[in-house]
C-alpha cells in the first residue's frame, strides 16, 4: 500500500505522496478565483485561475488540515502517518469550573473539540467555534486557559470597545491578576492578555517579540480575519499551536464560487468549524430571548434594472411612503411599551432622512447614531441607549457586531440587504436576557424591485431557517 506522510509545523506543513495522488488532491481542493478574469492578464501563461492551497510541491497552511486528511481518507488507498515536528505542549485538562462559574454542558464539549481534536495520535488543535449570541464566550475563553494549568500564555484578539470592556470585568473575576490588556496607550502584561486588533496592527513592530510569548490563540469575531489589519497581527501569532476562532457567522453559505474563496481563505490560518450551538438552541436551554420576526410590506415601486443603488435610493433611502411604513411600526411598537427600540438602516443618507420624518410626525426621543459622528459622541449615544435612556435610535451598521442592548425589546430591520451574516448578527443585538423582556420584536421591512425583492425573500427564508417564529402581515 502506498503511504502518504504529513509533516506538521504550527503553520505550514507538508505532504509527501505519490505525485498521482497530489495532483488529485490539489486540484480537488482548489477554488476557482473569483477575480480571475481580472487577474488573468497579471498571471503567468497558462494559469488555471484557480486558488490552491496545496502547492505543487505538496506544502499547505496547517487549517486545512482537517479536509486533506477527510480527502484523502475518503478518496484514496493510502496509509497516512503524521510527522509532528511542533514542540510537545503540557498535559492538559479541560475544567468544569473557574472561579465562581460552572461550565454549561455545550461549553465544555465546545472546547473539547478543539483541545481534543487529534490527526491520528497527533493532536491537531486548530480550529472554529461557531457560537450563537449569550453562549458564554468569556468562560470557555478562561476555560482553554486554565485546561494547561496556567503553563501556557493565551492571548485573545477583539475589535470591540465594549466586548474589551466587558473582559475588563468579566475575566478577572474568574482569573485574578493574570490577566493583562492591550488598547491605546493601555499595555498591561499577564498570562492571559486581552487585545484590541487595532492597537496591535498600528503598532505590529513594537510588539512583534512579544506577541512571541503566546502559546494559545483565540480570535472574536474571526470572519474579520481576512482584513488588513488582522492579518498583520495573526502573521505574527502562527507560532500558536492551540488557535481558536470565535463566530457566530463563519462558514455559513457557500453557494458560489466567491463565497467559497472568502472562507477557505480564513480557513488557512483558523481550521475547520469545530461546534456549533445555534441560536434557536440558546433559546430552547434558556439562554437568549425567544424571536418574534414579523414580514412588513415596505416598497411597492419598481425596481430599476441594472443598477441596484439607484434601485435602493429610489425604493428606500428617498422613499417617504416607505418612511411612513416605519412611522407606523413604530408607533405600533410604542403603544405595546416596545423600547428601547432599535431601528437600522444602512446608508447615512437613510439615517437622516427617516429621522426627519419621524421627528417631523411629532415622535420625540428619537436619536440617530452613525460612523460619520464624532467618536465620542457616538459613544455616548449608544451608551445611552443601551442604559434605556434613548427610546428610539436609528443606527448605520455599525451596531451588529458586538453591542450589548439587554434592555432592547424592538427592532426594525429598515437596511434591506442580502447578507445571511448581517442578518445573524442584527439578531444578535435583541437575544440578551433581561428579566424586563420575555420576547424581542424584530420588524423587517419587505421591499419589490428588480433586486430588493429577491434580497427580501432571501431573508425570510434564512430567518426560517433558523427556526424563529415568522409571521408576514401582508
Amino acid at each position: 500500500m502506498s503511504e502518504v506522510i504529513i509533516t506538521l509545523t504550527n503553520f505550514r506543513c507538508q505532504l509527501r505522496m505519490p505525485t498521482k495522488f497530489l495532483i488529485k488532491v490539489r486540484e480537488a481542493l482548489a477554488d476557482k478565483n473569483p477575480g480571475a478574469y481580472h487577474m488573468r492578464k497579471f498571471m503567468h501563461k497558462g494559469w488555471d485561475g484557480k486558488q490552491h492551497y496545496i502547492t505543487e510541491k505538496g506544502a499547505f497552511k496547517i487549517g486545512h488540515l482537517d479536509r486533506i486528511v477527510e480527502y484523502l481518507l475518503k478518496e484514496t488507498s493510502l496509509s497516512i502517518s503524521v510527522d509532528d515536528q511542533r514542540l510537545e505542549m503540557p498535559k492538559f485538562k479541560i475544567p468544569k469550573k473557574v472561579g465562581e462559574k460552572t461550565a454549561r454542558p455545550y461549553q465544555l464539549e465546545a472546547v473539547g473539540n478543539i483541545l481534543n481534536n487529534q490527526i491520528g495520535e497527533v493532536y491537531h488543535r486548530v480550529g472554529v467555534i461557531n457560537a450563537a449570541t449569550n453562549a458564554g464566550k468569556t468562560l470557555m475563553m478562561a476555560m482553554f486557559y486554565e485546561a494547561f494549568r496556567g503553563k501556557c500564555k493565551m492571548i485573545m484578539l477583539i475589535n470591540d470597545a465594549d466586548l474589551y470592556d466587558q473582559f475588563k470585568t468579566e475575566l478577572p473575576e474568574l482569573l485574578g491578576d493574570k490577566v493583562g490588556f492591550i488598547r491605546g496607550k493601555e499595555f498591561i502584561k499577564g498570562d492571559f492578555v486581552v487585545a484590541m486588533v487595532p492597537t496591535l496592527s498600528r503598532s505590529i513592530k513594537k510588539f512583534h517579540k512579544y506577541l512571541l510569548e503566546f502559546e494559545i490563540l483565540a480570535v472574536d469575531e474571526c470572519d474579520l480575519g481576512a482584513s488588513k489589519s488582522y492579518k498583520s497581527v495573526l502573521s505574527k501569532l502562527s507560532h500558536c499551536q492551540v488557535r481558536v476562532g470565535l463566530s457566530g457567522s463563519i462558514y455559513m453559505e457557500m453557494k458560489n464560487q466567491k463565497q467559497r474563496y472568502k472562507w477557505n481563505g480564513l480557513r488557512d490560518f483558523f481550521g475547520d468549524q469545530k461546534y456549533i450551538i445555534s441560536k434557536r438552541e440558546m433559546v430552547d436551554k434558556g439562554h437568549s430571548t425567544e424571536l418574534v420576526i414579523k414580514i412588513i410590506r415596505g416598497s411597492t415601486r419598481p425596481g430599476i434594472n441594472g443598477d441596484y443603488r439607484a434601485e435602493y435610493d429610489h425604493c428606500i433611502t428617498n422613499n417617504v411612503m416607505r418612511h411612513e411604513v416605519i412611522y407606523d411600526r413604530v408607533k405600533f411598537m410604542l403603544k405595546r411599551n416596545r423600547t428601547p427600540m432599535l431601528i437600522v438602516c444602512r446608508y447615512h443618507e437613510h439615517i437622516t432622512n427617516l429621522h426627519e420624518h419621524l421627528t417631523g410626525k411629532g415622535l420625540e426621543g428619537v436619536q440617530f447614531v452613525h460612523g460619520g459622528i464624532k467618536d465620542k459622541d457616538r459613544k455616548k449615544i449608544l451608551k445611552d441607549f443601551r442604559d434605556g435612556k434613548i427610546p428610539i435610535l436609528i443606527a448605520s451598521m455599525i451596531v451588529k457586531r458586538g453591542k450589548n442592548f439587554p434592555l432592547m425589546k424592538g427592532m426594525i430591520n429598515a437596511a434591506g440587504g442580502d447578507s445571511h451574516e448581517t442578518l445573524i448578527q442584527l439578531m444578535g443585538r435583541g437575544e440578551r436576557k433581561h428579566e424586563s423582556k420575555s420576547k424581542f420584536y424584530l420588524d423587517d421591512i419587505f421591499d419589490s424591485g428588480k433586486y430588493l425583492m429577491r434580497h427580501s425573500k432571501h431573508r425570510v427564508s434564512w430567518y426560517k431557517r433558523e427556526q424563529f417564529k415568522v409571521i408576514k402581515k401582508f
